[in-house]
């Protein structure tokens, strides 16, 4: 495993929170790809794909942005991916993903679709799921912050650290 990806998967290491709380602002072709997805999740709000390995869910209600955004800005070291797990202590790798009451939510700072992948493989995810979220969830690693769960049904659930007004503000090229 590379240094950089280490880095990334170990909570416990300062350098993968290198990003502060203020978050960057999407770029063009990251507010466009976003806004089409929630166009089609239409009404409903969600998007329920078949990975051929279980769900993945990208989930875009109002009311679920908001606890992700204000769970974003309640922790300590703010990264661009958030992830709800087990346990909230050791290295992040060495939890899985989770949604029980109680669960710890976790950052990390990641520097590509790729990179969160990998990590979203080794706490959970099955390998199909992971591929596909890397594939569907524009400014992954990037420019916009995601959170996951999974489910008790073993459905990966997705969303972005996003709001509505982002998707109104102009954006950067």
């Amino acid at each position: 495993m590379c240094n950089s990806l280490a880095r990334e998967l170990s909570c416990t290491n300062p350098i993968a929170y290198s990003c502060n709380k203020s978050r960057r602002r999407m770029r063009n072709a990251t507010a466009e790809a976003l806004k089409q997805l929630m166009d089609t999740a239409g009404s409903q709000r969600e998007l329920v794909l078949d990975s051929g390995n279980g769900k993945v869910r990208l989930d875009f209600k109002a009311e679920n942005l908001e606890l992700w955004r204000d769970t974003l800005q309640s922790v300590e070291l703010a990264g661009n991916l958030l992830v709800a797990c087990e346990s909230n202590s050791g290295p992040l790798n060495s939890t899985r993903l989770s949604w029980i009451v109680g669960a710890a939510i976790r950052t990390s700072k990641i520097e590509s679709a790729s990179a969160a992948s990998t990590l979203l493989q080794q706490l959970g995810a099955s390998n199909a799921q992971a591929d596909l979220v890397a594939l569907q969830c524009p400014g992954l690693g990037e420019d916009l912050t995601w959170a996951f769960y999974l489910d008790r049904h073993g459905w990966l659930s997705g969303a972005p650290v996003t709001n509505q007004d982002e998707l109104q503000r102009p954006t950067a090229p």
